[in-house]
């Protein structure tokens, strides 16, 4: 295997339609989009910084209530980032 392929990270994630559906399915449609792009930023780039305005502006949702209740579905790191436990999940049996 090319050792370009071997460091690159993977563009994509595992999406398990169902098992997304069930964990929204409390979720305003608003909710929904702001919570996707966050999971989407996340995989890209390691983590949602612990900052209410600037994850609020990638989500779409500066001044939302809606954007507490998403960033609940994210918990605190070591390194100070916010990560969604599932998605770090499924990063590491994409690695693995």
């Amino acid at each position: 295997m090319n050792e370009d392929k071997k460091t690159r990270k993977a563009p994509a994630f595992q999406f398990y339609a169902d098992d997304f559906l069930a964990g929204t399915s409390d979720m305003s449609a608003e909710e929904v989009g702001g919570y996707i792009r966050l999971l989407c930023h996340q995989w890209t780039k390691g983590g949602i910084p612990n900052d209410q305005d600037r994850a609020g502006r990638m989500a779409t949702l500066l001044g939302s209530p809606s954007l507490g209740y998403v960033l609940a579905k994210f918990s605190l790191c070591d390194d100070g980032m916010l990560r969604n436990e599932r998605l770090e999940q499924e990063r590491a049996e994409q690695e693995a």
